[in-house]
Formats: C-alpha cells, sequence, structure tokens
C-alpha cells in the first residue's frame, strides 16, 4: 500500500507529489494523458508562484530553457482608453505615500524586482518541468493511467481504480489526492464537484505567430460584451502570443455566440488588435476549458481525501489565475498529510487543518477578487478607472500590479484609495 496517490500531474498534483516525496513519502502519480502535453489556459505564471518554483527547484530550469517573463500590462478599457505599466519602473514609496496605505506593502518593498516578475511559459512546457522536479525528488510516475472510480471502504477513501492499458487496475493508499483540475472525477465521485453559473468561467484560447508588437508585458482587453470577462495577449516569445477569451457561463449561456466568435470579431474589429494581428497565423487549434471560481463555500476534504488546486475551485475570482493557489495548495496539502500519515490519522477532523490553512491563505483575496469581479462588470467603471490610470503613473503600476497579482487586491478597496479614485480628472 502507498503512502499517498495522487490523481492528476499538472501543477497542483506534481507540488503535491513533490513535497512529499522530498519528505521521504511513498508517492504514486497517476495521469490520465502522456507527457509532455497540451492545456488550455492562458500559459502565465505570476509572480506569486517565483517563490513556490523556487523551492521545487525548477525556477532556474525555466529561466535557462528561456521561458518569456513578464514585467507587467497594458490594459484597455472598452472605450479603448489604454495604461500600460511596467513594474520595474514602479515606486513603491510614492504608491504607498500617495495612493494606498503602506503597511500593505511592507513585504513587497523588501523584495527583489525579479521575485515580482512572472513567467508565460505553455503548458505543455511548464506541466513537463514541474512533472520531471516531482519524479526527481522521488514521486513515481504512471501516465495514461485514467481513473474511474474509488475505492472507499468503511467510509474511508483507501484508493482508485482505474484503465491502464486496456484493464482495469486498482491501486490502494492510505490517502487520495485530487488534482485532477476542472472536471475532478475524485471531486465528482466524494460529491464534491460544483456546477454554479456564477462561479464558473469558460475560455478558449488559441496560440498565434507573427504577432505584431509583443513586448514582456501581458495586454488585458476589456470588451464591453463579456464584462466582468476580458480578452488577453499573453507574448510566449517575441513574435508568438497566447491570445484568448474569458467569460462568466451565467453571461454566455445567455449570449448568441461562440467565445471564438468573439475571439474572432476582437482579433478583427479592435483597433489595437488589427495592425497586431495583420500578418499572424494561428497555429493549431482553438481550445476551451472550464474554470471553477474561488469564493464559493464549498467543502473540499473527507476521510481519506483531499483536493488542490483547480478540482478545489482554487481559481481567482477575478482573473481567473490558478497556477499560483495550486502550487501553494499543493504544498499546504503535503504538509497537512504529513502530519496525518506520521499520526495514522485520516479523518475529516485530522484534513480539517488543510481547510483552516487555505482558508487563512485565500479566503480573504477571494473575497476582495470578488469585489474586483463586481467593479469590472460595468463598463462605466472600467473605462473611469483605466482613464484615470492612463494619466498616473503610478495609478497604472497599482493597478497593473493588482490585475497581475503583484500588489494585494485588497489595496483597491482601501478607503484613501477609493476616495483618491473619485477625484475629479
Amino acid at each position: 500500500m502507498r503512502d499517498v496517490i495522487v490523481v492528476g500531474a499538472g501543477p497542483a498534483g506534481s507540488s503535491t507529489s513533490a513535497f512529499l516525496a522530498r519528505s521521504g513519502y511513498d508517492v504514486l502519480l497517476l495521469d490520465k494523458e502522456k507527457f509532455p502535453r497540451d492545456k488550455p489556459c492562458g500559459d502565465g505564471q505570476g509572480p506569486r508562484s517565483v517563490e513556490m518554483l523556487k523551492e521545487l527547484g525548477v525556477y532556474e530550469v525555466m529561466k535557462e530553457k528561456g521561458c518569456h517573463r513578464l514585467y507587467g500590462a497594458i490594459v484597455s478599457s472598452p472605450n479603448g482608453s489604454i495604461c500600460k505599466a511596467d513594474i520595474r519602473e514602479a515606486n513603491i514609496e510614492r504608491i504607498t505615500r500617495f495612493w494606498t496605505p503602506r503597511k500593505m506593502f511592507e513585504d513587497i518593498i523588501r523584495t527583489d524586482i525579479e521575485n515580482l516578475v512572472g513567467f508565460s511559459t505553455p503548458r505543455k512546457i511548464f506541466d513537463n518541468i514541474l512533472k520531471d522536479a516531482a519524479i526527481r525528488l522521488g514521486a513515481e510516475l504512471i501516465e495514461e493511467f485514467r481513473v474511474t472510480d474509488l475505492i472507499i471502504e468503511d467510509g474511508k477513501v483507501c484508493g482508485v481504480k482505474g484503465k491502464y492499458q486496456g484493464e482495469i487496475v486498482e491501486h490502494r493508499s492510505k490517502l487520495v489526492v485530487g488534482a485532477d483540475g476542472a472536471y475532478s472525477i475524485v471531486g465528482r465521485r466524494l460529491g464534491m464537484f460544483h456546477q454554479r453559473p456564477e462561479h464558473i468561467v469558460y475560455g478558449v484560447r488559441a496560440y498565434y505567430e507573427n504577432v505584431r508588437g509583443l513586448t514582456d508585458l501581458v495586454e488585458v482587453y476589456f470588451d464591453k460584451g463579456i464584462l466582468p470577462g476580458y480578452i488577453w495577449i499573453f507574448p510566449i516569445s517575441k513574435d508568438m502570443a497566447n491570445v484568448g477569451v474569458g467569460m462568466l457561463a451565467r453571461d454566455y449561456n445567455k449570449s448568441s455566440r461562440t467565445l471564438q466568435e468573439y475571439l474572432q470579431t476582437f482579433i478583427a474589429t479592435n483597433k489595437f488588435a488589427i495592425e497586431k494581428f495583420q500578418d499572424a497565423r494561428m497555429v493549431g487549434h482553438p481550445l476551451g476549458w472550464r474554470l471553477p471560481l474561488g469564493g464559493q463555500a464549498i467543502k473540499n476534504h473527507t476521510t481519506g481525501a483531499l483536493l488542490v488546486g483547480d478540482a478545489a475551485s482554487f481559481i481567482d475570482p477575478f482573473t481567473g489565475e490558478g497556477v499560483c493557489a495550486a502550487l501553494e495548495s499543493g504544498k499546504m496539502a503535503a504538509e497537512v498529510i504529513a502530519i496525518a500519515l506520521e499520526r495514522n490519522d485520516f479523518s475529516v477532523a485530522s484534513l480539517g487543518e488543510y481547510e483552516r490553512r487555505w482558508r487563512e491563505r485565500f479566503e480573504e483575496d477571494f473575497k476582495y477578487s470578488l469585489r474586483l469581479k463586481w467593479l469590472a462588470s460595468s463598463p462605466w467603471r472600467v473605462n473611469y478607472l483605466v482613464r484615470k490610470a492612463s494619466r498616473d503613473k503610478d495609478l497604472a503600476i497599482l493597478l497593473v500590479g493588482i490585475i497581475t497579482n503583484i500588489f494585494p487586491q485588497k489595496a483597491m478597496f482601501k478607503a484613501v484609495t477609493m476616495l483618491k479614485l473619485l477625484r475629479p480628472f
């Protein structure tokens, strides 16, 4: 019997496996695909992921592979206003003196600028790097193993069943981790699969080559028809980009257009996109996916099992970013599982420590992200904010820092910040 079975070798599963294996536990990592494999995503690894990437020993690997660095963003409002900010030009002292309380930025003030820089790496490359790290640290990986059910005995999860090389195979363990994404089989079998349209985003992305004017800044376009969703351009090289659109399921279900149609209309009609895509060509085919957003009152652990990453709905409700939370929840899960293994206690009460930790880490962020989602649901509010930021460099850096998860999202909602935002132009 294994100590732990982890279902899914994406960022959350590889993180969980790596931290457990590094501590000497017997970890079996299962994935239905053969690596390297593609995975629909915006391909951004935000600045808050950097510390986790260093802990996993893959930060230098990503730099050596030439993964594209991201230093800020260009943000466009529905009426075409633009603000642009490069985090390397941030004057934190001035921002905290005028726009928001200094105490919220103490850690950032002491941080090297390189730790505030993210990556833009296709998941086919990124997930493979993380998977290799988990194996290097001692986890065993079985690819092309499709988990179909859980083994539950006396109310405790104690393994998985699945299809492997044409046969039904069982693997048993003391604990099972569901890291199998937004369509989690583990979550479904445990009754922890959530489908509320107001907490689901649908996304579509495609790769384009020969895109003009790409830099080391993410491009975010708020379009009136999809708010609080947006269209993105993530540069992954000097002339290739991940281009996509995300939209709330609640709104998409009322729409007469597909996400691919929204994306094609943007490329053909947006005044900034027309020139950028003049010589561009789509590489491969568009891929779509489902994002279960954080901020829901949900359960993600039971006797003998818990969920991490997208399977646990640890996705930023406003930006849709989930890689950082996937990596962090993997580490949290590994720490709690290690305690449970030492005590030989896999009860709901024992694993409840995992819920306490993730709530302490994510709950406040999700709360303020939901407020940002509300703010971005109004074209007037987005137009006003971006226009104001276009005239104030420090506000532009603050706004971009919040959108890219460099700065705490609650900074936007402090009284001093809101009052200054309401001042006339």
